[in-house]
């Protein structure tokens, strides 16, 4: 009884009353990118798709490169079944689109949520979509992740837990050309109602993974081959024009790379291969996540992210720095462990195979990382109040809300360093230092 009455609640609590003008049907927002372009913009150049965005809104249509964005904060007041649309992108080269709703904690509970992302896998199935269970749908992190097809659109609609900042974000992403297949899980259709698929999709979950060799291949066929597909390290060491530091603890990672795509970690937006170029006398690949930041990959497998930055100097004008921070392959943390800086050069050559890792077994003697406070600091780094921090577990860039501001236009963006999740991307937002796990001793 009591059951039913919360889902009861939570249903009603969503129900649209169409008294709102802003409010949008699920339909259109998957056929029209932003609530504001038509099905596609095939014809149109750039500048004529943002300036039809522009004319559809009085909202403030951010651009960058090849992607128009849209925050509720500077005027996108579009709502879906009344609930504040918080965050719209539309890529332009691929055509691709997606939407962020945020419920926090104390407002919203994991089954009202949960019975808001159904409601609208339930109405595009009605439409004729067919969902499928996605890679991590039902899990503890990602309770609700179904991909819904009815060619040529795809569409992901996927629950996301963030215990960090306590709320869950639910995201509706669009691809009118197809190309989500690769994160289909299992290949039968779920038929019956989603709301009660979560147990197929779970059980089918074991038999799907034995066949995880022919998943590789289907998905390599979306993006081109499969490069690399592994565990990398974090080394902390970044380069800055000849200047080689380190600024940070090394960390474990997974990079999912192929010929157009590259995935960091469980991230649902991928880096889009833009070319190549020559960098150290190294060839690399380019994935654009940002306009101002991706990564690059070497034909061996080594990676550097990238950020670009801008700043204005007194009598000099604008000044323009990169700073690569270098991935290797396999678990190489006890090479980067010392708190010095390695030779450029070597890092960038990747370690083949695993390297083996470090104990977080306190010995007796001090952190000499974080000087035996146990969190995440290293009071002897020159950025210690930029890349660290400081027990807080929030992102010491953008101060954990997941934005930043852009100094080209001086309008927040999505935040380069921990790509809007708003954790700390040294410690992964446990606030505990890396090398000792917080114990302040070795």
């Amino acid at each position: 009884m009591v059951l039913v009455v919360l889902i009861s609640c939570s249903m009603s609590m969503f129900a649209q009353t169409n008294t709102n003008t802003k409010d949008k049907k699920l339909d259109y927002l998957v056929y029209n990118p932003l609530g504001l372009l038509t099905r596609d913009t095939n014809g149109l150049t750039f500048q004529e798709t943002l300036n039809m965005a522009r004319k559809g809104t009085t909202a403030e249509i951010s651009e960058y490169n090849s992607f128009l964005l849209a925050f509720d904060y500077t005027g996108y007041n579009f709502t879906l079944y009344n609930k504040s649309i918080n965050y719209a992108e539309f890529n332009y080269e691929d055509k691709q689109y997606k939407y962020l709703l945020k419920f926090d904690y104390p407002s919203y509970t994991h089954d009202q949520v949960v019975s808001f992302a159904n409601r609208m896998i339930n109405e595009l199935q009605k439409e004729g979509f067919n969902v499928y269970a996605g890679l991590t749908d039902g899990d503890e992190t990602y309770p609700i992740y179904k991909v819904l097809i009815k060619e040529p659109y795809n569409v992901s609609i996927n629950v996301h837990n963030d215990k960090n900042n306590k709320e869950r974000k639910l995201y509706l992403e669009v691809s009118p050309r197809g190309g989500f297949e690769y994160l289909i899980k299992d290949q039968t259709q779920l038929v019956n109602n989603p709301s009660t698929s979560s147990s197929n999709s779970s059980s089918s979950a074991s038999s799907s993974s034995s066949s995880s060799g022919s998943s590789t291949s289907s998905s390599s066929s979306q993006y081109g081959n499969l490069l690399f597909d592994e565990t990398y390290t974090c080394t902390g060491t970044s380069i800055t024009g000849i200047q080689t530091s380190t600024i940070m603890a090394p960390f474990l990672c997974t990079f999912h790379i192929y010929e157009n795509r590259l995935f960091y970690n469980d991230e649902p937006q991928p880096s889009i291969y833009s070319g190549d170029e020559i960098l150290y006398n190294i060839k690399w690949r380019k994935y654009l996540k940002e306009q101002n930041s991706g990564y690059y990959v070497s034909d061996v497998g080594a990676v550097m992210l990238f950020l670009t930055s801008t700043s204005n100097l007194p009598y000099v004008g604008n000044v323009t720095t990169t700073s690569y921070l270098l991935f290797e392959r396999g678990d190489t943390r006890r090479l980067h462990l010392g708190g010095g800086a390695v030779s450029g050069g070597n890092v960038m050559l990747p370690q083949n195979g695993n390297n083996g890792g470090y104990s977080n077994t306190p010995s007796g003697q001090r952190c000499n990382l974080c000087a035996g406070t146990g969190s995440c600091s290293n009071p002897g780094s020159p950025y210690n109040s930029r890349t660290y921090c400081h027990g807080s577990g929030k992102c010491p860039i953008c101060g954990g809300d997941g934005l930043m501001i852009n100094t080209y236009s001086n309008t927040k963006q999505v935040c380069s360093s921990c790509r809007g999740n708003g954790r700390c991307q040294n410690c992964n937002g446990t606030g505990k230092c890396k090398k000792c796990g917080g114990t302040g001793r070795l």
